[in-house]
């Protein structure tokens, strides 16, 4: 059994696992032999390949650094030889930003920074609401309050493996309350909270350092 190179992928999906053909290393495992003779198995350990049980399907999830041992068996004879190889899988880059980022209208221009923490990386970004920041292979870029939109940004590792992130940038303004209603004292007693509604922005409330809420009631106070 010839051995064979060691297979290499970039991660897929963040889990640290991905599902290689193994039947992509026959060939080599054969070398010159025929495959109408000999046939190759694979297994997760040495002891498997070499009393032939538990043989891993073709298509295997796999670990990075797993090492895999491959049986090529003499299909006449039953004789057997076992070698091994073993898996990496590179880590995609990780992105650091929200589906959604606000611009703060009072606070504008908008740096992002999606420095991934390695040197090596490298950035390319894409939208059509921007053209100074499109095809830029800066790693932050400046948005100010008229290229509002979607916005996506792809991060190549060393290891070639690549992530695009796409993200919206939406405008938000600082709260201003116009009115809070008055409290009459009575047990229990409700607090309502009244914004200026021509500022843009989502917001959450809180009362006395309490847990943010969505709703601009505080009942039972």
């Amino acid at each position: 059994a010839i051995i064979p190179p060691d297979l290499v992928s970039c991660d897929d999906d963040f889990d640290g696992v991905f599902t290689f053909n193994l039947g992509a290393n026959s060939n080599t495992i054969l070398g010159t032999q025929p495959p109408s003779t000999f046939s190759v198995s694979y297994y997760k350990s040495l002891t498997d390949a070499e009393v032939k049980s538990n043989a891993l399907s073709m298509n295997h999830p796999a670990e990075n650094g797993d090492t895999i041992y491959a049986r090529l068996e003499n299909n006449d004879t039953g004789c057997f030889d076992t070698t091994q190889f073993n898996v990496t899988i590179h880590p995609l880059p990780v992105i650091p930003i929200n589906d959604v980022v606000s611009l703060c209208l009072d606070d504008s221009p908008l740096i992002i920074d999606v420095y991934t923490g390695d040197p090596d990386d490298t950035y390319l970004w894409s939208t059509n609401v921007n053209t100074g920041v499109n095809n830029s292979t800066s790693r932050s870029i400046e948005i100010g309050p008229t290229e509002i939109g979607e916005y996506s940004v792809t991060v190549r590792t060393i290891n070639n493996c690549s992530f695009t992130k796409i993200f919206s940038v939406i405008e938000s303004e600082q709260a201003e309350i116009s009115f809070t209603s008055s409290v009459d004292f009575k047990d229990p007693n409700s607090i309502t909270v009244d914004l200026d509604l021509s500022r843009k922005g989502n917001y959450v409330y809180i009362l006395d350092g309490g847990n943010p809420q969505t709703s601009n009631v505080f009942e039972n106070v």
